[in-house]
């Protein structure tokens, strides 16, 4: 096994802590421009229902990966799985799968509506936001973070689909037309 730099000194862990800035400050700077419209209905519009669908259908993948492929390909890429898992290997295992499912499920809801609350558009870039800070630690702050030294290659494929998915998130968000109560 590696070392867990990030989690076994003040300065790793400070370091760490330091990368949650990144989605707090993102999520919190979207809440704060549009805190005065947050509860206005918007449109779905048809790249912003296309973008979702991806979305979920990726996470729906990734449930089944983590929860029942973990030892298979491709997450065998980015790792092994250990010889003798704990219980921490296995509550992670399932716990990605919970964070997978929830966010599958409201993706795909949000995708089959016409309108949504402006802020509901916050859970998928709260998610974005998130893994790309995760991609950021995963391909390039990797001699910081990796307990191996290198960066997860299969990431760098997640990470260009999450930007896509970002552009199309944040225009959305900031231009999709408002739709009157009835």
């Amino acid at each position: 096994m590696g070392n867990l730099m990030s989690y076994w000194n003040p300065a790793g862990r400070l370091a760490c802590a330091a990368t949650l800035l990144f989605p707090s400050a993102a999520v919190f700077s979207l809440y704060y421009v549009s805190r005065n419209s947050l509860d206005t209905m918007v449109q779905v519009t048809k790249a912003q229902r296309i973008a979702l669908i991806v979305h979920a259908l990726y996470f729906v993948y990734c449930v089944f990966v983590f929860e029942v492929l973990i030892d298979q390909g491709p997450m065998t890429d980015t790792g092994t799985v250990p010889e003798k898992p704990d219980n921490l290997f296995w509550q992670m295992t399932c716990l990605s799968g919970e964070v997978f499912f929830v966010a599958a499920t409201a993706l795909g809801l949000m995708a089959t509506q016409s309108a949504v609350p402006r802020w509901s558009l916050l859970v998928p870039m709260a998610q974005v936001a998130y893994n790309l800070k995760n991609s950021l630690i995963w391909c390039l702050f990797y001699k910081t973070f990796s307990p191996v030294g290198k960066p997860i290659e299969l990431m760098k494929t997640d990470a260009v689909t999450i930007l896509g998915l970002t552009a199309v998130y944040l225009h959305h968000f900031f231009t999709a037309p408002g739709v009157k109560s009835q």
